[in-house]
């Protein structure tokens, strides 16, 4: 858009009334422009000519006046940015000294074509730019991350990366090539295909009540027919051995055993080894799992008055999968102490209990086996025994008053629940020793903790549960009181992290999962890495697309620990692992075909096998010119300036007041 179009814009918007105000004005100064002509009564040519010159004239100023906003669009051609990213690992080097490749000659010559074609190539490996004189093969893991970076950061318009694929560290979205708009042309190195290798890819262990099966998925690639032996053992010990005929070929196989639980330790080893061929890969051959049995847990459950929240209670302890609960109702007197007392419960439930003497005794009887337990307000609930219990070393510190209430509680600092109905309410002279204390909106207690006692008084618990999940869809209830029973369980339900293997070689990734059930808002994730032959401790910030990977050999424990917005630590259970010095970045002479053409095709760049290519094939990269369009938005004063648009309004005004002078006006 030039300066002309905007005038033109200008008059059209005040002829269709755009601005009442500006076509007023407008109108005016033709009227005076008119009014001018007819007044000069010279017949002179120059008179004539002034009243056009001012007609100019006010043409050029009128969209300064209303000074709008207009939109430019513009266009220019430029030369491609080509960065050609060199994969420095150590496979690589592995592979370029083996089949005694040039790579300086080859970078010369990529540069050669791109001074042909007037493309300008920058050069990288997979950190950083680089020069090609200083370019070193020591990077003892592979990530293509900072490939992702390199658009925005080094604003190329394609890319060509000499690699072989073998990725063993960072995230790898497919996705991301795909949507990037960034060509993609690789050069891939390296064999084909890998020769006699053989391994785990996967290893699945199911429990049963007194078996175990394990579940391998075993990885071929052979050019022969091969023989190879399975081993299982525990604790040192062989408990299983079979010999295995593959014929030869690129495949996956699946192995399924199945052994007594009795046969089963703290460690399971699988191992394959080869009987009659060189296995180029070992560090694939051995998968260690610490087998950590599920401890049961149990828990005693007392009803001593029967309500909803009876089955809610036993509907929330069964979905927690290591626990045995023993439920009794005592109704009546008859019911026997011996089933209860001195059977070493891991915790203890009071579901509206004790609700009477009887009741009482026999919970006192429980409180000297210094169990631990959670107290369940049901409706109808004897408070004067919740009294008695909580007074039970400080005689008058917890007292109540009767009054029927609808309250509302902000549970956990997280969600509020109303229509909380209760007949009477509870308060405490002095709580500084308690270890969590929740209040009700009127200042009446709902939740205490202290000394492994926990009370929770919501009569209609269950009922609030069921009305919440059906109205709303949310389950926090249920889930933050089986929050309260993995808690005072010391149960690792909230947080179990579970490693499939416990040895790995150097920047090979780590193969873990995390099952989360924490009810409430977590503002930190954490992965805790200890190393055990040192004692140093690494603290990561974990995400959901974590990957973990050790450059250090050595023996190290890990585990979880999520930081709650109400400040409440939750850690998982601890794994250990040990990390060997084999390095698979030294094991490989193959290139990732597969992977490395489909990053191509997805990005609509070419892949060409190095053992295959002179470089001819950079005749196929489009090298053409850029065109890139640009959308600018001006005020019409800054394209007045832009377009010295104030140079031709002097002219005008100096050959009106020259006009003027010659005819006698000045």
């Amino acid at each position: 858009m030039t300066y002309l179009d905007i005038i033109l814009q200008t008059i059209l918007d005040i002829i269709f009334f755009k601005n009442i105000f500006q076509t007023f004005y407008f109108s005016i100064f033709i009227y005076l422009i008119f009014i001018l002509s007819k007044r000069i009564q010279s017949k002179k040519i120059e008179s004539k000519i002034i009243v056009f010159l001012r007609f100019i004239i006010l043409l050029l100023i009128i969209p300064l006046f209303i000074n709008n906003l207009f939109r430019f669009n513009s266009s220019i051609e430029r030369k491609q940015n080509i960065g050609v990213v060199m994969d420095n690992s150590l496979s690589v080097k592995r592979i370029i000294t083996n089949n005694n490749i040039d790579i300086i000659k080859y970078i010369n010559i990529i540069e050669g074509w791109a001074d042909d074609n007037d493309v300008k190539i920058t050069l990288f490996d997979l950190d950083t730019v680089i020069n090609k004189n200083s370019l070193l093969f020591n990077k003892e893991s592979t990530s293509f991350d900072f490939i992702q970076d390199i658009k925005t950061k080094n604003n190329v318009d394609q890319l060509i990366i000499i690699t072989d694929g073998v990725v063993n560290s960072g995230i790898i979205n497919t996705d991301y090539y795909t949507n990037s708009n960034l060509p993609i042309n690789i050069i891939g190195v390296g064999d084909e295909q890998i020769s006699n290798d053989i391994g785990f890819n996967e290893i699945q262990i199911e429990t049963n009540n007194d078996s175990i099966n394990i579940l391998s998925s075993i990885n071929v690639k052979s050019k022969n027919d091969v023989l190879i032996k399975y081993e299982v053992f525990s604790e040192n010990k062989l408990i299983f051995l079979d010999t295995i005929q593959t014929i030869k070929g690129l495949y996956n196989f699946d192995k399924s055993i199945r052994l007594s639980s009795d046969l089963i330790g703290n460690k399971i080893i699988n191992k394959i080894e080869s009987l009659n061929f060189i296995d180029l890969q070992k560090s694939n051959n051995i998968w260690n799992t610490n087998f950590n049995k599920i401890k049961e847990k149990s828990i005693l459950l007392l009803t001593g008055k029967l309500t909803y929240n009876t089955k809610f209670i036993k509907s929330n302890i069964s979905q927690i999968s290591n626990i045995n609960i023993f439920h009794y109702n005592i109704f009546n007197e008859d019911f026997d102490y011996n089933k209860v007392i001195n059977k070493n419960f891991d915790y203890v439930i009071l579901d509206n209990f004790p609700n009477n003497d009887f009741q009482f005794n026999l919970f006192n009887l429980l409180q000297e086996e210094r169990q631990k337990y959670l107290f369940v307000e049901g409706l109808g609930y004897t408070n004067d025994y919740l009294v008695k219990i909580l007074n039970h070393k400080n005689e008058g510190r917890f007292y109540y008053n009767t009054n029927f209430n609808q309250k509302e509680l902000v549970l956990n600092n997280n969600i509020k629940i109303d229509n909380i109905y209760t007949d009477f309410n509870l308060f405490c002279n002095d709580c500084e020793d308690v270890d969590n204390i929740n209040y009700y909106t009127n200042e009446s207690i709902a939740e205490l903790s202290f000394e492994n006692k926990t009370f929770f008084l919501i009569p209609n618990l269950s009922e609030l549960s069921f009305y919440y999940k059906n109205k709303y869809g949310i389950k926090y209830i249920d889930d933050y009181f089986q929050y309260i029973i993995n808690k005072n369980l010391n149960n690792n339900y909230l947080l179990n992290f579970n490693i499939n293997k416990n040895n790995y070689s150097i920047s090979e990734k780590i193969n873990f999962s995390l099952h989360e059930t924490v009810p409430f808002e977590i503002k930190q994730k954490s992965v805790i890495v200890k190393n055990i032959d040192n004692l140093d401790v690494d603290t990561l910030v974990y995400d959901k697309d974590i990957d973990l990977y050790f450059s250090k050999k050595g023996s190290y424990e890990i585990y979880f620990s999520f930081l709650g917005t109400n400040s409440v630590v939750i850690n998982s259970n601890k794994e250990d692992i040990v990390i060997s010095e084999d390095n698979i970045e030294l094991e490989t002479n193959y290139q990732n075909i597969e992977f490395l053409e489909n990053i191509s095709k997805a990005s609509g760049g070419f892949y060409f096998n190095f053992d295959i290519a002179n470089l001819t094939f950079l005749r196929q990269i489009d090298s053409s010119l850029i065109k890139e369009d640009y959308k600018e938005i001006y005020k019409a004063l800054d394209v007045f300036i832009k377009n010295k648009i104030y140079f031709y309004l002097i002219i005008l005004f100096c050959l009106e007041i020259y006009l003027r002078k010659r005819i006698g006006l000045l």
